[in-house]
This record gives structure tokens, sequence and C-alpha cells, in this order.
């Protein structure tokens, strides 16, 4: 291959408009971190990449964009507030879980809506809330809740800018979006299971970065198990392949603020710079065991994002092929 044909293939690879405004809603938040230095900016960060990727994608109306974003931040608050409670947190992940899936029934297509409120949900409730106490959670919460509400004031104000019309409610979402998932039951079981067994044992154990696993089994539950399989290949790949240059880099480079929020921002961009996911999933590895080492961590993390993606999304799989098995074996019964 030329170097014009592989300069080529990798512009055809970006997405550079939904990649610009994203990153604009982004640097709001760069740049409250590098004026004030506090790591919680950038973890709120995530929600506010979170609802304009489903507001975006799905074309959203305010009122819509304004649901998701209660919803997402009360499913935050749910988590945030029991992490301390192992069987209450694990019991409310796996029911946001069946909740993401049960939303396909109406549109298949209606999955990145669900995903977009669970992941910065647990996410942020791990980052913030893992090694606090009840009373340092509950004194954070205030500065937590009014970040939240600069992101959504930046995705309500890009969407004066956009050229097509959205949907303004959810029965008209869903009537553009296509066909339901006719097999949302037993993925929605299987993601119960799947996450409620991963988030019990990593936060039992006290597993570090458990966020990392407990999205990775409900990540590669999909519409069948190739689908499934697939999505685990693409994760192990992007994982083994990008975290170990992602940690060479950051050794390489200075460990301060700069890096640190410029990695971080590089790790939001990914999810929406690249149409392959393996290529955006390997990107968004090395980024962020690069940003691991910036922020002061060690190897150690770059292994703890191998082994919390792998194990979580062989979950995953697992209860998929169990929910699969179960329905087979009723059918034959029958």
């Amino acid at each position: 291959m030329t170097a014009s044909a592989l300069m080529a293939k990798c512009a055809a690879e970006i997405q550079g408009r939904l990649g610009l405004r994203l990153g604009l809603v982004i640097s709001l938040y760069i740049g409250l971190y590098l004026a004030t230095g506090q790591n919680d900016i950038l973890s709120v960060a995530v929600l506010a990449g979170g609802l304009y990727i489903a507001s975006e994608g799905l074309r959203l109306g305010y009122w819509l964009t304004i649901c998701h974003y209660l919803i997402g931040l009360s499913a935050f608050l749910l988590l945030y507030l029991t992490i301390g409670i192992p069987w209450l947190f694990a019991l409310l992940c796996g029911a946001l879980a069946l909740g993401v899936i049960s939303l396909t029934r109406l549109a298949a297509e209606l999955r990145p809506f669900g995903n977009w409120i669970f992941i910065p949900a647990v996410y942020l409730a791990c980052e913030l809330g893992e090694n606090r106490s009840w009373p340092q959670r509950l004194a954070s919460l205030p500065e937590t809740l009014l970040y939240s509400l600069i992101g959504l004031a930046a995705v309500l104000l890009l969407m004066f800018s956009r050229k097509k019309k959205p949907a303004a409610t959810l029965s008209l979402l869903t009537a553009r979006l296509g066909d339901p998932n006719l097999q949302w039951k037993r993925q929605a079981v299987a993601a119960f299971f799947a996450v409620l067994t991963v988030a019990g044992v990593a936060i039992t154990f006290q597993l570090p970065n458990s966020q990392w696993m407990i999205w990775s089994s409900l990540s590669v539950i999909a519409i069948d198990l190739p689908a499934s399989r697939a999505k685990l290949g693409d994760r192990m790949f992007g994982t083994i392949v990008g975290c170990p240059p992602g940690f060479l880099c950051g050794w390489l480079l200075p460990r301060n603020e700069t890096v640190f929020a410029l990695a971080t921002l590089g790790i939001l961009l990914s999810l929406v710079a690249f149409r392959t996911y393996r290529v955006g999933f390997t990107v968004r590895c090395a980024l962020t065991a690069l940003a691991a080492v910036a922020g002061g961590g060690s190897a150690s993390i770059a292994e703890q994002r191998v082994g919390n993606v792998i194990i979580g999304g062989i979950i995953g799989l697992v209860a998929q092929h169990l929910a699969e098995w179960v329905a087979r074996a009723r059918r034959l019964k029958r």
C-alpha cells in the first residue's frame, strides 16, 4: 500500500465533524480542570460526552435530551450513594443493565440511548465513590451536580446548529429508528446476571477500576452470539494492542496536568472519532494507559485495563450463551 493510499484510508476512518463538536463540549471541562486542578471535573466530562453522543447520534429533541440527562444523573446518584453497600450497588447495576436492553424492545437501534446512561453512571460512581467515605461522597456531590449542568448547557447550545430535524418524542424516535429487537428478553436476562455478578465481585473485593469490568460485561451482549463474540474479540485486541504503547508513551512524556488532560480529551474523542469500533477502542485503551501514567499511576493500571476488560467481556459472553441455551431448551420442551 502506497503512502497516499494509507493516508486516504486513515482519513476515511476519521469522523471529523462529530469529533470536533464533542471536543467543544469536553474542552470546557479541560479548561476548568487546568484552571483548578480538580480531577473530579474530568470524571464528570464523561457524563457530558455521553449526553452529546446520545443526543447527536439519535438526533434527540430538546426534551428528550433533557430527559436523557435527568435519567443518567439519577442513575449516577443511585449508584454513587450506594457504592458502600456492595449487594445493593450490584443489584442496581444489574437493574440498570436490564433497563438498557429492555429499551431495545421498542427499537433495536435505541441501544445507544441506554448505553450512554449506563456508562457515565457506572464510571462516575466508581471513579468518584470507590475510595471515599459516606460524608466525603455527600460533600463532593454539589460540585459534581454543578459540573454536570455545564455539559447539559453545552449540548443544548450545539443543538441549534443541527441541520436534520430532531425527534421531539420517544414515539417519533422509535418510529424513525425502525424494527424492535425481538430477542430482547434473553439478552436482558443475560445482561442482568452478568452485570450483577461482575459488580458484586468487583465491589465486594474492592477491585481497582471496576467500572471497566462492569461495562465490559454489558458491552459484549449484542443481538446474537456471533456479534457478541466479535465484540469481545475487538475489545481483547484493543486492550492487548493498545495498552502497552500507551504505557510507553506515558513513561516517555512528562507527567503533568496538561498531558493528563489532553489524554483524557483524546479518550472521549475516540468514542466518536473513528468509524471502526476496533480502531477506536484500541486508541482509547492506549490513551487510557497514557492518562493513567501521566496522572501518577503505574504499569499496574494498564494490566488492570487488560484484565478487567477481558474478564468482564468473558462473563458477559458466557451469560448470553447460557440465556440462549435456556431459551433453546424451553423451545424443545414445547
